[in-house]
């Protein structure tokens, strides 16, 4: 009976494959985290003690007991087998993967692995602006070719004069987005983001405005890198908002980005359908949206927004204000120049 619930192993076997686990789960940069049918942890490796800062000695404890957010214990204990799980973890994006252990047809436990995938968001924030901009300079090509047929058209009719007229127009239409955000915002990478968030906008017939009020100077880099994260998602969420709305009034967004001491305060206006008052605190919170919860990488722009305000001391809101004859929707993010102000 022995021989049959170790597997056949004998006792210096059993050792060494515990060993051999020890090892594994030492080694292992991904985190590792099995709970039993009651949901009380059976094991954890160290890298799991680090990315969810839970204390070692935590065997035997039940997963509400080890202090974690709500949203991770339900990815922990959902029962089911899970793939690619997005859940924010303090500072920290993780991916979690969730298999179920079966024995005679009944579930005796769960494992759960999760990977810090923090690093990579940040490489996707930048990939994004570099596809905005590409995107962008994609419809200006087609863009180009019209215009350039027209101008053929004209010289082969003669129209000199109308060319030139039209050349100037063109160039002054261009270099007039570009200044107006030049103008405004000294910092490259934000200036840079603005103007390809324009074109973006502009080819799904939204229109994004600078505000008057917007004036920022160049900034520490690592606080760029955070503002491009919120300007970023704060201004695609309100172009997503108002690119349905039928009348053109509507599809409108404003934008304001004022450096003020050590603060940096962004302002985002759009004029969409709003957020009802009781889903104003909701939609910070991670995998859920206007459209319902998400659990495919959707859902979690404002509250990575709503991260990166508080990690560098400030923080997110959201709030109503009427004016054309429009309630618009006002996202108001601060962030200090300094992690933790």
């Amino acid at each position: 009976r022995v021989k049959r619930q170790t597997l056949g192993m004998e006792a210096g076997e059993i050792l060494d494959l515990v060993r051999q686990r020890e090892a594994m789960l030492r080694g292992l940069k991904e985190g590792v985290i099995a709970f039993d049918a009651q949901g009380k942890v059976v094991l954890m490796s160290d890298s799991a003690h680090q990315l969810l800062d839970i204390p070692r000695g935590s065997a035997g404890r039940s997963v509400r007991d080890l202090g974690l957010d709500d949203r991770l214990q339900s990815v922990l204990t959902s029962g089911t087998t899970e793939s690619d799980q997005l859940v924010l973890v303090g500072d920290r994006l993780l991916v979690l993967n969730t298999v179920l252990i079966e024995s005679k047809g009944r579930t005796i436990g769960s494992v759960t692995t999760f990977r810090d995938r923090t690093e990579l968001r940040s490489v996707e924030e930048e990939l994004d602006v570099t596809k905005t901009s590409t995107d962008a300079l994609r419809a200006h090509i087609h863009e180009f070719d019209n215009q350039l047929h027209t101008i053929s058209g004209l010289i082969q009719l003669g129209e000199y004069d109308e060319v030139v007229g039209y050349v100037e127009g063109l160039t002054m239409e261009r270099a007039q987005v570009s200044a107006t955000v030049t103008e405004k915002i000294a910092d490259v990478g934000t200036a840079a983001l603005v103007i390809a968030k324009i074109g973006a906008a502009a080819q799904g017939l939204v229109t994004v405005e600078l505000a008057a009020d917007t004036h920022l100077e160049t900034v520490d880099r690592r606080l760029g890198r955070d503002l491009v994260t919120v300007v970023g998602n704060l201004v695609d969420n309100a172009v997503d908002a108002v690119g349905e709305m039928p009348e053109a009034a509507r599809r409108k967004v404003r934008l304001s980005i004022r450096g003020r001491g050590t603060a940096v305060e962004v302002r985002v206006e759009d004029a969409g359908p709003g957020i009802a008052p009781e889903n104003r605190d909701r939609v910070f919170g991670q995998g859920w949206s206007t459209k319902g919860q998400s659990s495919d990488g959707h859902g979690f722009g404002l509250a990575l927004v709503r991260l990166t305000c508080r990690r560098r001391g400030g923080d997110v809101t959201v709030s109503t204000r009427s004016a054309e004859d429009i309630e618009w929707t006002v996202f108001s993010a601060v962030l200090h120049d300094g992690e933790g102000a």
